[in-house]
């Protein structure tokens, strides 16, 4: 093999690799000749969709502990030259290698063929991958030479039939101790092929519909961003016109009040909304009750969690939980598309007209609704979330009313993306045993007897 290392190879130019885009390899000491053998067998052999490359592994730490250098991919020849490991370690490789064993096997000949004086060798081949790996104990320009030779063993799948006399020779050329010939057959392959023509071809061929193709990518683009902005425009709209129905609610009831001469509308305001329960009045202080349900939930972030396995919805594994697709169908049930139940919930509030409003922690008024269960994040924390600083505006703006209607909007919502305070919710809806899920016709009842309700409907359909 000759030992002199060749930089300047046809085949491996710029102008060629325009040409070989599919047919690449490493260099090792400047030498390029691998990436020219590879492209003269192969040139004619592949196919457009087809690839082969070449990587080259140097490893210098002085261990025997071996741990293949990169993800291992399709159609590639992997050179590992394990210099520092010792000539028992390196015999150990062949049973004790990283690889998996199932899917690479041994190759007892082309590893007889690379193995020399001073330089062994294994091989091994996936060929479902067709994923060659070759180990050495050392790289030298004539072990560098003499792989190339053995291309047919490392790529049996294309070099499957019978190889011909002029493959034969060329790889033989590898063999020797003078490059010359090797030269020979690689320089009248290049001049056979018109790289100029083929680069012309492939530059200008269809450049006069080159921008057609930019502006229809780009025309596509812009279409899929302007559905983008559509269907964030109709959620917009929807949620408009749900703020419109709901303004036009509250602001009937206060011009109702106000027309009837009341000074806050507080007592006729009570008295027409049925989710409020006062609790008392101490001088400037009103304590109040909200009975609601869960109607403001995030529906794109509740079908993520449910449809994630690891999500906190299945951290538990008890009551109705037990049995996952029985708690799927509850809570599609409580919170999918078309909700046939609904979960009942209280917060308690004090508001003084000094232009304070907030929620009681551990509220100990909410004992007296036993039906209902304590909202989960206002109980917990006495938080009002997004809505507190709109509040505390509109106290000081004394708006009493609107003030706690957005009370009433906080104890409806629920958050899916705040682990910590919906979690609690999913807990009590796997174990609980408090009536507080509403069923269509009105009766509330534990989420046992709620998931018995659903089975009953569906055998009824059934039925």
């Amino acid at each position: 093999m000759f030992t002199a290392a060749i930089k300047d190879v046809p085949l491996t130019d710029e102008l060629a690799s325009e040409l070989f885009t599919n047919i690449n390899a490493d260099s090792f000491d400047g030498d390029a000749t691998f990436c020219a053998t590879l492209r003269y067998l192969l040139f004619e052999k592949l196919q457009p969709y087809e690839s082969v490359n070449v990587k080259l592994s140097i490893n210098e730490t002085e261990t025997d502990c071996f741990v293949v250098p990169f993800p291992l991919e399709r159609d590639t020849i992997y050179i590992c030259a394990l210099k520092r490991f010792s000539a028992e370690g390196f015999a150990r490789i062949r049973t004790e290698s990283s690889l998996n064993m199932d899917e690479f096997v041994y190759q007892e000949q082309a590893t007889h063929y690379l193995t020399q004086p001073g330089c062994k060798a294994h091989v091994f081949i996936n060929e479902n991958n067709r994923t060659t790996i070759v180990f050495t104990q050392s790289m030298t320009m004539k072990f560098w030479h003499k792989i190339q030779s053995a291309l047919t063993r490392l790529l049996p799948w294309h070099f499957s039939a019978s190889i011909d006399d002029s493959v034969r020779a060329f790889l033989h050329t590898l063999t020797k101790k003078d490059f010359t010939e090797y030269m020979k057959y690689i320089t009248t392959f290049a001049n056979k092929l018109n790289f100029h023509e083929d680069r012309l071809n492939k530059l200008l061929r269809g450049f006069g519909l080159s921008y057609e193709k930019i502006r229809v990518e780009k025309l596509k683009s812009d279409q899929i961003a302007n559905m983008e902005e559509y269907k964030l425009a109709q959620e917009k709209i929807k949620n408009c016109i749900t703020k419109e129905r709901n303004l036009f609610t509250v602001i009937a009831g206060i011009e109702e009040l106000l027309a009837k001469g009341d000074d806050t509308g507080l007592a006729d305001y009570f008295i027409c909304n049925r989710c409020l329960n006062l609790v008392g009045v101490n001088n400037d202080e009103l304590s109040y009750v909200v009975t609601t349900y869960f109607n403001y939930f995030d529906q794109t972030v509740f079908e993520k969690f449910i449809q994630n396995p690891k999500s906190y919805f299945f951290e538990q594994v008890k009551g109705v939980a037990a049995d996952r697709a029985d708690y799927i169908k509850l809570l599609f049930a409580l919170f999918g598309d078309n909700p046939v139940l609904r979960i009942r919930t209280a917060a308690e509030f004090k508001m003084s007209l000094s232009g304070s409003l907030v929620g009681i922690r551990d509220s100990e008024k909410l004992a007296s609704y036993p039906d209902w269960l304590p909202h989960p994040h206002i109980d917990s924390t006495h938080c009002l979330g997004t809505n507190e600083h709109y509040i505390n505006d509109l106290m000081m703006s004394k708006r009493y009313i609107e003030a706690i209607e957005q009370t009433i909007a906080a104890t409806m919502n629920i958050s899916f993306s705040d682990s910590t305070v919906a979690k609690k919710l999913v807990t009590q809806i796997q174990i609980s045993k408090k009536k507080f899920i509403e069923l269509p016709t009105g009766e509330v009842v534990t989420p046992d007897n709620a998931l018995k309700w659903l089975k009953e409907q569906e055998e009824n359909k059934i039925d």
